[in-house]
């Protein structure tokens, strides 16, 4: 399962569309298991999901972006514990894109809220 979407995540040829949709369902994926050794499992998932929201900014889809985001922020909010390992990288890139004044104000705010809800779960799973 997650070689399939790795694929989706990662193969060129997909549309945005394929790679949304492979998006929220690892998410959801993540959100449904109650075992951290069976999340862990699709910790090689974060980074091809971080490069598509980098691919959708860097080809001006902000409205791609800002749906990567606004799936990134539930992930934040119900399991920060499964971003522990890439959180540097994540929160970076997050702050990279709240200060791109490039960027439509609304995808800025909605890295912004991605770092808010990462610090409001750090009380409740940390």
């Amino acid at each position: 399962m997650v070689a399939v979407h790795v694929s989706c995540l990662t193969s060129a040829s997909p549309s945005t569309d394929v790679k949304i949709a492979s998006f929220n369902a690892v998410i959801s994926f993540i959100q449904c298991l109650s075992n951290s050794a069976d999340r862990d499992r699709f910790q090689d998932l974060l980074r091809p999901m971080t490069r598509t929201l980098m691919e959708s900014l860097d080809n001006g889809q902000e409205a791609t972006a800002q749906e990567v985001l606004e799936l990134l922020i539930e992930l934040a909010g119900t399991e920060a514990r499964f971003l522990r390992r890439q959180l540097v990288d994540i929160v970076g890139l997050m702050l990279q894109i709240a200060e791109a004044e490039s960027l439509d104000e609304g995808t800025r705010h909605l890295a912004i809220e991605f770092v808010f809800a990462l610090a409001e779960a750090r009380e409740r799973q940390f």
